[in-house]
């Protein structure tokens, strides 16, 4: 449904959670998508709903004459007691550079689940702004998967405010960064009440020139005791001019939790190459299984089965 006719139609709902989890004071491109975006897309899955097929939203970019800014705005709502798949794919048509300020608001209602997949494909000459906001309510279980190919510059700022008791949220993120590519992973998730539990791994290989940023920020009020949160970051570098700066942070307002974080980057592994290529494997195929082998701890979780192929198919022809 468009969202300027939602408005007509579900104006309680909308009155009550839209715009409320992203504050544009904090953010000069939530502002300007405050300002600027014309319509949009309202997803509203109801209560006692199981989607049987995911929902395809596609945002494409297509100008062939001059250069294009788009300003969009997504707000799904998934009421009490629902599940949904929703992948978000972006892309391009067109060899011109293009600007995209994208921004999605989420809201999960008690004892519902959502499966969140965002993949950035064939954006070669895209700048994208992403500003992905989710809200939790009792008992809810969401998964994101944040996966990117490409892009000029790719800015993908994900936060999960988890404002009940016993939530569940995993959040998983792929990155490939080439030539000189720049490709930001900013990731927020919010514990404050208590019995929550959120894990979070990303990965990324970056080669060529290209840079990558990862900043992972946890946060356990003071009230949300019982927590269990967990954060990794994990890069390959393939190049000597390629970099990553990445930064997992925890910020603890309590006692009676259980919080970790890490981080690893560096090189292909030489004693596994080498083991490879002892085998009679050529060093070319054994960087391609051991890319892939990294790859697939993301990849695997994945249960929409023609999404996972797709994916697979896609880290195959980037490598």
């Amino acid at each position: 449904m468009h969202l300027n006719k939602s408005y007509e139609e579900k104006k309680n709902i909308i009155e009550k959670y839209f715009g409320k989890q992203s504050d544009y004071r904090k953010d000069i491109f939530i502002a300007l998508n405050n300002v600027l975006f014309k319509n949009g897309i309202f997803i509203e899955i109801k209560e006692n709903k199981k989607n049987k097929y995911p929902i395809i939203i596609n945002n494409i970019t297509n100008d062939d004459k001059k250069k294009k800014i788009s300003y969009i705005r997504i707000f799904i709502i998934i009421k009490k007691n629902s599940e949904a798949d929703i992948v978000e794919i972006s892309n391009t048509l067109n060899k011109n550079k293009a600007f995209s300020n994208l921004l999605t608001e989420t809201i999960i209602l008690e004892n519902s689940n959502l499966n969140y997949y965002k993949i950035q494909n064939k954006v070669e000459n895209l700048y994208q702004i992403n500003n992905n906001q989710f809200y939790q309510k009792k008992n809810s279980k969401l998964n994101v998967y944040t996966i990117t190919f490409n892009g000029i510059m790719i800015k993908n700022n994900l936060n999960i405010i988890i404002d009940d008791e016993k939530c569940k949220s995993n959040i998983y993120g792929l990155y490939f960064s080439k030539n000189k590519e720049h490709i930001d992973n900013q990731t927020l998730v919010d514990h404050k009440k208590q019995n929550s539990e959120s894990n979070e791994i990303y990965k990324g290989i970056i080669t060529d020139e290209s840079k990558s940023i990862f900043k992972g920020k946890i946060y356990v009020r003071k009230g949300a005791k019982n927590t269990n949160a967990f954060q990794l970051n994990k890069n390959i570098l393939l190049s000597n001019k390629c970099s990553i700066n990445t930064s997992p942070q925890l910020k603890i307002w309590n006692n009676d939790v259980k919080c970790s974080h890490g981080v690893t980057t560096g090189k292909i592994n030489e004693k596994q190459l080498f083991y490879l290529k002892s085998r009679g494997i050529s060093e070319k195929n054994a960087y391609k299984i051991l890319i892939k082998a990294f790859a697939s701890e993301i990849i695997e979780k994945i249960k929409i089965k023609s999404l996972n192929e797709y994916l697979k198919k896609s880290i195959e022809k980037y490598i």
